[in-house]
C-alpha cells in the first residue's frame, strides 16, 4: 500500500479529474472488499456522501440522514447531502442513523452507520439539488443531493459504527 501510495502521489497533480474519484473509490474498495467482487475486468467508481449541511465536516453532531430497515434486511435512505464526493460514481458510501422500531434515532457517533448504496441503479431516488461551483477539481462533479428511499446495504464492518 505504500509503494501504491506514493505512485499515486506522483501521478495526482497532473491527474486533475482523477485524483479523487480514484482516491475515494480506493477507500470504498478498502472498506468493502470482504464484500465486493476483486474482478480486474470490472472497473467501478466510488464516491462518499458523508457531510450535511448542518453539521459540515462534523459527520457525528450533524448527520440527519435516516435509514428504515426493509423486511429482506435492506435499507431504505432519507436525506439531505450537503457535499457529495464523485456525484456521478457507480457506487457510494454514506453514513446514516437507523430508525428503531419507536422512530428513534442514537445521537452522536456511536448513532451512525455506514452503508453501501449502488447509485446507477437508482436513479429517481437520488434527486441532484444543486452542482457545486468549487476550486480544484471543477471536472469531479460535486453536488447537494436529497436521498429519497434509494436501497442500501448495511456495512459498519468497523466497531467505530453502532451495529443497530
Amino acid at each position: 500500500r505504500l509503494y501504491q501510495m506514493a505512485q499515486f502521489y506522483l501521478y495526482e497533480p497532473s491527474a486533475g479529474l482523477y485524483g479523487c474519484p480514484l482516491a475515494m473509490t480506493n477507500g470504498a474498495a478498502r472498506t468493502i472488499e470482504v464484500s465486493m467482487c476483486r474482478d480486474p475486468q470490472t472497473f467501478w467508481t466510488s464516491g462518499q456522501w458523508m457531510t450535511e449541511k448542518r453539521g459540515g465536516s462534523d459527520v457525528a453532531g450533524g448527520t440527519e440522514t435516516v435509514a428504515v430497515e426493509q423486511p429482506e434486511g435492506t435499507y431504505k435512505l432519507y436525506g439531505y447531502k450537503w457535499f457529495s464526493s464523485a456525484t456521478d460514481a457507480d457506487i457510494t458510501l454514506t453514513l446514516a442513523r437507523i430508525v428503531d422500531d419507536h422512530g428513534s434515532t442514537v445521537k452522536g457517533t456511536r448513532g451512525l452507520s455506514l452503508f453501501y448504496l449502488d447509485v446507477k441503479g437508482q436513479k429517481s431516488n437520488i434527486q441532484l439539488v444543486k452542482l457545486k461551483n468549487k476550486l480544484g477539481t471543477r471536472q469531479l462533479p460535486t453536488a447537494e443531493l436529497l436521498i429519497e428511499g434509494a436501497t442500501a446495504h448495511k456495512v459498519s464492518l468497523n466497531s467505530k459504527f453502532h451495529d443497530g
